[in-house]
Order: structure tokens, then sequence, then C-alpha cells
């Protein structure tokens, strides 16, 4: 899901988006 700009995925992953 995205929360604050960063996708977070069920595993933990984090990928920072800046749209």
């Amino acid at each position: 899901y995205n929360q604050g700009g960063k996708l977070i995925f069920g595993q933990g992953t984090e990928l920072s988006v800046k749209p």
C-alpha cells in the first residue's frame, strides 16, 4: 500500500516513491 510517498509491501519491503 502507499504510505507517505512510500510503497510498502506485505513482506516489509519499502520503495521510495516521489510523484
